[in-house]
């Protein structure tokens, strides 16, 4: 079977197609050029226009409701194959106006380097001082990432409650620190210092008030960081699988169907993502972690995460054998560390 993927789109299809390879290797992944009958199509809110009308057509959908009926018409979902989402937060929200011929549902947690198992590098150490806080603001020119409150947040609250503690935002505009002990560092996620910054952070902040995944979240996990997650995002869904990873601030209107989300519009509407922050909640919730922190950093993979699991779904999502509504697992990957 081939498989072409949509390299320009998202990064998140290179992981994707990188992960099943490891466990399919008889699947050949072809960079998207041209189609032909029986190719299958691996994109992320892309659809090839000379795509053949017997071609299977797979969409992970990990973007924003608004962007696929732009580009491609109102009932172009409705007409593919099968669409696997990234959370069932976004799949609510399309599934509110939308009727689809099949979909699942694969909670995506990235592809850093460690075994097929999905077992971090490390272990967390006990909590010990300086404390490293980190947030990915990856994308600068985006106001809706929360930079700015972020930096209100540790400024004004935790570096008084933590005076020798350090925040580093990865993805800014360019490398500098501040006198308050903020580092900030302009990288892509194959740069080295993500993966040393990420090993010495002890609690990551994500305050974006609107994300499908976030797929950062995925990313912190193979390093065993907690984190602090405003609530408009898949958040929840990974502390429902793993247990005691982090804890989700209410910090936002709920966004919970495709009307709702074209109201609020989060990447055009100002409003909605610059409004100042109940700060006193998040450190609230950040103090709960940090004062529990063995309790948020023992928790262990389950069969639903792991990457095995995770490429024979989209095995089984490719080869048009999965089933709508995949069950998730709660299987305990023991890990012997």
């Amino acid at each position: 079977m081939r498989v072409l993927y949509d390299q320009v789109t998202h990064v998140v299809i290179n992981d994707i197609y990188k992960m099943i390879r490891d466990f399919y290797p008889e699947i050949e992944f072809v960079p998207y050029q041209t189609t032909r009958k029986g190719d299958v199509f691996l994109g992320n809110h892309t659809i090839p226009d000379d795509a053949p009308k017997d071609m299977r057509r797979v969409v992970s959908f990990g973007s924003m409701p608004h962007y696929l009926r732009n580009y491609y018409g109102n009932d172009t979902m409705g007409k593919l194959d099968h669409v696997a989402f990234v959370s069932d937060f976004v799949r609510k929200i399309i599934l509110s106006e939308q009727e689809l011929k099949s979909h699942s549902v694969i909670l995506w947690t990235g592809s850093l380097p460690c075994d097929n198992k999905m077992k971090p590098f490390l272990r967390r150490k006990p909590l010990s001082e300086p404390i490293h806080f980190v947030a990915c603001a990856k994308f600068w020119r985006r106001k809706y990432k929360r930079k700015k409150q972020i930096v209100s947040l540790y400024e004004g609250y935790l570096k008084k409650l933590y005076p020798n503690s350090y925040l580093h935002i990865l993805g800014s505009k360019r490398n500098k620190k501040h006198p308050s002990g903020i580092i900030e560092y302009f990288h892509s996620f194959e740069d080295p210092r993500y993966c040393r910054v990420m090993k010495r952070s002890h609690l990551q902040i994500v305050m974006t008030p609107f994300d499908t995944g976030p797929h950062v979240i995925g990313e912190a996990l193979h390093y065993r960081v907690p984190f602090v997650v405003s609530n408009n995002c898949a958040g929840p869904e990974t502390i429902e699988l793993l247990g005691d990873c982090g804890k989700v601030v209410e910090s936002d209107r709920h966004i919970d169907n495709a009307e709702m989300f074209r109201l609020l519009r989060p990447l055009k509407n100002p409003s909605f993502y610059d409004g100042k922050q109940n700060y006193e909640l998040w450190v609230e919730t950040i103090r709960e972690i940090l004062d529990n922190y063995e309790k948020f950093t023992s928790w262990q993979w389950n069969s639903d995460l792991n990457y095995e699991s995770q490429a024979k779904k989209w095995y089984g999502v490719l080869t048009g054998e999965s089933s709508s509504d995949t069950k998730r697992s709660t299987e305990v990957i023991q890990e012997n560390v």
